[in-house]
């Protein structure tokens, strides 16, 4: 009984219901691309497509409105300009839109940035505290619209749309470091503070050297992300057209 009470009071990272977690958002991913492929109709792909986009709409405006109600107002977390936030309001639109800077933060900052949210989640309570559910509703929408992204619209991360990401990155940090620093909190882990639980943030040493090599580390991180895309579009291309000729069935 004690498990089961410790399990609705207290989150552990890499516990049973951290796992349980991840999988279900895997499986739901997995399931939406199966389900799209499954339509035959055109009109109901747009349609489940649409489905997706307000929900996952709705549900990140639901998330901000209730850190902004004041019974749950924090300063050093309810303000709307965490990372996931602002990647939770570019999916619907890369989904809905296709529009390559849409895309390209909802690959970069939701799979390349937010997935670390599901790794090492900035979390204390368990399943009982309302807390859980408004970080993880989210966090698995924004990762479910990633890959449906991926898997179904075919989406392939160039040179190009790495430059996108790091561009509109640093315009982030450009607006939420003073931010951070006027306020002394810890907006896009890019202030002065830690987080509540074990990171790779920890990791890097003492602010401000911890910022330099952060932004060191997501400009190779994400460089690595887009690799093999590009190094897969090249092949494809260099393959001598008589292969590809045979390749392909009759």
């Amino acid at each position: 009984m004690a498990v089961a009470a410790d399990i609705f009071t207290t989150f552990t990272p890499f516990g049973g219901v951290h796992l349980l977690v991840v999988a279900i958002i895997l499986a739901l991913s997995a399931w939406a691309v199966r389900h799209r492929a499954s339509l035959t109709a055109e009109p109901a792909r747009l349609k489940f497509d649409k489905t997706l986009v307000v929900a996952g709409f709705l549900l990140v405006v639901a998330n901000q409105a209730t850190e902004l109600v004041p019974w749950r107002f924090e300063l050093n977390r309810s303000l709307p300009i965490h990372i996931c936030d602002l990647v939770g309001l570019a999916a619907p639109l890369a989904i809905l839109t296709h529009h390559r800077v849409w895309r390209a933060m909802l690959f970069y900052w939701g799979i390349g940035l937010s997935t670390q949210a599901l790794i090492t989640p900035e979390l204390q309570v368990g399943l009982g505290g309302f807390t859980f559910w408004v970080f993880w509703i989210p966090h698995g929408m924004i990762i479910m619209l990633a890959i449906y992204d991926l898997l179904v619209f075919r989406y392939r991360p160039t040179w190009r749309d790495y430059g996108i990401a790091l561009i509109t990155l640093m315009i982030y940090v450009a607006v939420v470091l003073p931010i951070d620093l006027w306020l002394d909190v810890n907006y896009g882990f890019v202030g002065k503070g830690t987080p509540g639980q074990v990171s790779v943030i920890d990791f890097l040493g003492p602010w401000p050297q911890r910022l330099v090599k952060l932004c060191v580390g997501v400009i190779v991180f994400l460089a690595t992300l887009t690799l093999p895309f590009v190094l897969a579009r090249r092949l494809r291309q260099a393959r001598p057209e008589g292969l590809i000729a045979e390749a392909s069935p009759p």
